[in-house]
């Protein structure tokens, strides 16, 4: 499942320490945000728990996909 991880504050300036640590927890990095606190990825399921329990993390959130219509369809 892809999703997005949340650097508290007290790591904001070590954002990708926290990334090394997530992926020593079974997360496979895509992107580092420093500025915003962010890392993106995904894992397996049974990783997801304990990603949570890195040092350093504030949330892990499930990336949603969304979708619009096209400007054709009668959904409009």
């Amino acid at each position: 499942m892809r999703i997005t991880v949340t650097v508290d504050a007290a790591h904001a300036d070590r954002t990708a320490e926290v990334a090394d640590q997530l992926r020593g927890a079974g997360m496979r990095v895509d992107r580092v945000l420093d500025a915003l606190g962010l890392v993106t990825g995904e894992v397996d399921g049974e990783h997801r728990q304990g990603l949570a329990a890195v040092e350093g993390v504030a949330g892990v959130d499930e990336q949603l996909d969304v979708s619009i219509a096209p400007p054709e369809s009668g959904l409009q």
